[in-house]
């Protein structure tokens, strides 16, 4: 009977240590994926000079497929937004779009780590 227990002992210790590594496995896995899933945009725009010009342009970048994290700093002159990583604009478009909006794109800034945003005073 002892061996009976010791048997069935082993077998639930051997199957609660393959889930525990293959969560550990997904856990880390996610990190990966979590960790590169954004890319930071930020675009200097010439001509933003109002909160109702900032929302504008607001507007039309959120139309961007992916597109969030939206900060608009209008004394700096400049919007930054993420996007995934897979779905990253091309330079162009991203002028075209703040064109659109009836803005100037001056510079425009892709980062793999989120800009550092400037307090409101």
């Amino acid at each position: 009977m002892k061996n009976k227990n010791s048997s069935i002992s082993i077998k639930v210790l051997v199957l609660l240590l393959l889930v525990v590594s293959t969560l550990n496995l997904e856990a880390s896995n996610l990190k990966t994926v979590n960790d590169d899933s954004k890319t930071y945009i930020k675009i200097w725009v010439d001509g933003m000079a109002c909160p109702f010009c900032a929302y504008g342009l607001e507007k039309k970048i959120k139309k961007i497929d992916s597109s969030g994290d939206f900060f608009v700093e209008i004394n700096e002159g400049f919007i930054s937004f993420s996007v995934k990583s897979d779905k990253v604009p091309s330079e162009v478009d991203l002028k075209k779009t703040v064109k659109e909006a009836g803005f100037f794109a001056r510079k425009i800034e892709i980062s793999k780590t989120p800009f550092k945003q400037i307090a409101n005073e």
